[in-house]
């Protein structure tokens, strides 16, 4: 499984664990959670960015 596809299996789950459960602890889990789904796209689109740089 490649980086991008786990990205958006992460979003997909992140979204229906929304829907399924407002309670407030949960949110916060979840704002962890999206905040290291960005980092982790972050760190990805670096890496390729600099890949595409040398090439």
């Amino acid at each position: 499984m490649t980086k991008i596809e786990f990205y958006v299996w992460a979003v997909f789950l992140s979204v229906i664990f929304r829907i399924a459960n407002k309670s407030e602890l949960f949110d916060a889990f979840l704002r962890v959670f999206l905040a290291l789904n960005t980092l982790i796209l972050l760190v990805f689109l670096e890496g390729f960015l600099s890949v595409g740089a040398l090439a």
